[in-house]
C-alpha cells in the first residue's frame, strides 16, 4: 500500500503474509528489484502487544514506479507463505481520535481504485495480531465527521491552566 511518511510524500508498501523469524535481510532480497529506501533500514516489522513478529512490515521505497514494482509480487511466496500487498493514495489512512486525543480504534483508508477496495472489503473479521478487524464502506464526508474531535465535548469540559484567555 502506498502512503504519505512523516517527511512529506513518501513510497510505502505495507506487506502481510511474512515468515514470523523473516529478517530485513530476507525482506530485502524478496524485494530485490525494488529500490528500498536506505536498505534494511527502510524496512519497519510490525510486533503484537506481547513483542512478537506479526508476519507484517512496511517497506518504505524510493519511487512511485518501485511501489509498482513491489505491488507485482502481491501473492508471490516467500518460503511456504505467500505475501499480500494493497495500494492506497498517498496519505490515505485517517485514524481518527476521540475529544481527548486518543485513538478511536478506527481508521479510515481511500484506496487506489474502486477494484483494489473490493479485494480490501474482502478481508472483513479477518485478524490484526490477536484482534479481528471489521471491514465496511465509508465516505469522504464520514471521514471528515470522525477525524475532527467532537468539539460541543470540548467546550463542556473545565479548560485547562493553559487553555484560559489572556
Amino acid at each position: 500500500m502506498m502512503l504519505g511518511t512523516e517527511g512529506g510524500e513518501g513510497f510505502v508498501v505495507k506487506v502481510r503474509g511474512l515468515p514470523w523469524s523473516c529478517s530485513a535481510d530476507e525482506v530485502q532480497r524478496f524485494f530485490s528489484d525494488c529500490k528500498i529506501q536506505n536498505g534494511a533500514q527502510g524496512i519497519r516489522f510490525i510486533y503484537t502487544r506481547e513483542g512478537r513478529p506479526s508476519g507484517e512490515a512496511f517497506v518504505e521505497l524510493e519511487s512511485e514506479d518501485e511501489v509498482k514494482l513491489a505491488l507485482k509480487k502481491d501473492r508471490e511466496t516467500m518460503g511456504h507463505r505467500y505475501v499480500e500487498g494493497l495500494e492506497i493514495v498517498p496519505n490515505g489512512i485517517t485514524l481518527p481520535v476521540d475529544f481527548q486525543g486518543r485513538s478511536t480504534g478506527e481508521a479510515f483508508v481511500q484506496f487506489a481504485s474502486q477494484e483494489i477496495a473490493e479485494k480490501a472489503l474482502k478481508k472483513h473479521k479477518e485478524r490484526i495480531g490477536h484482534r479481528y478487524i471489521e471491514i465496511f464502506k465509508s465516505s469522504r464526508a464520514e471521514v471528515r465527521t470522525h477525524y475532527d474531535p467532537p468539539r460541543k465535548l470540548m467546550a463542556m469540559q473545565r479548560p485547562g491552566p493553559y487553555d484560559r484567555p489572556g
